[in-house]
């Protein structure tokens, strides 16, 4: 039978490798964010509305009246298109210059509430996560778009 840790690590091999995978140049991370989103769906337990400036946001409400917080990471990565994205494994090992800017952020930010719903948590206030362009002018737009919303 296999440990959780050993499924969430395999669920979170496999999302690395598909959101690593597409290309997402400066300020062009809407590809990305249309793979992102569901995967925030999949986790459950989350609103994932659809972004007026189409990026990716999600909230879960707190059960009272604590402190909000919101983790982001960006979509898009500092490598043009001609950068090849395919991921190489050797061994345990998987190398792609996108796997750090920023798939790594990304999943991690799934992670989270999905270990929150195993646990059966939450946290007093509401929590948020983002996945926005690092496109400072648009990030911003964004977050304080989906804070109006909170």
């Amino acid at each position: 039978m296999a440990t959780i840790v050993k499924l969430e690590s395999d669920w979170v091999i496999q999302w690395l490798i598909e959101l690593t995978e597409i290309l997402a140049p400066p300020f062009e991370g809407e590809k990305r964010g249309l793979a992102f989103a569901p995967l925030l769906r999949e986790i459950g337990g989350l609103d994932v509305p659809n972004d007026a400036v189409r990026k990716v946001n999600a909230r879960r409400k707190g059960i009272g009246t604590g402190s909000s917080v919101m983790l982001a990471a960006h979509l898009d990565t500092v490598f043009t298109k001609d950068v090849d994205a395919t991921l190489e494994r050797d061994g345990d090992r998987l190398t792609d210059p996108g796997i750090g800017d920023n798939s790594c952020d990304l999943v991690s930010l799934c992670w989270l509430p999905g270990r929150w719903n195993s646990m059966l948590f939450t946290p007093k206030g509401t929590s948020c996560w983002s996945g926005q362009s690092a496109r400072k002018a648009l990030a911003n737009r964004s977050r304080k778009a989906f804070q109006i919303r909170l």
